[in-house]
């Protein structure tokens, strides 16, 4: 048989830099999968990678919200009907330039 690299809690926690009440969650919601020996848990390696695998966030690729400044829209401060149509357009369409 294959030697199993594991992981304690202290140790996920400490390579992840959160708190190791937060692994217990983890393990408690089936996010990480462990091995319960006795009292403790041992995390193996592959279920620490599968668990990174499965939260990389790409940020090229994030659906997250973008900023706009709607000063480009208005005309030297002086702000027509048409401004606050278009700017308030753009707002509710979430179609951000």
């Amino acid at each position: 048989m294959e030697e199993l690299e594991v992981y304690t809690i202290p140790e996920v926690a400490k390579m992840l830099r959160v708190n190791q009440a937060t692994i217990n969650r983890l393990i408690h919601l089936g996010k990480i999968g462990a091995y319960k020996i006795g009292r403790a848990y041992r995390i193996p390696k592959k279920e620490v990678n599968r668990f990174l695998d499965n939260v990389y966030t790409d940020a090229s690729k994030s659906k997250a919200k973008k900023r706009v400044s709607l000063e480009g829209i208005f005309n030297n401060g002086n702000i027509t009907d048409k401004d606050i149509d278009e700017a308030t357009k753009i707002w509710t369409s979430r179609e951000l330039p």
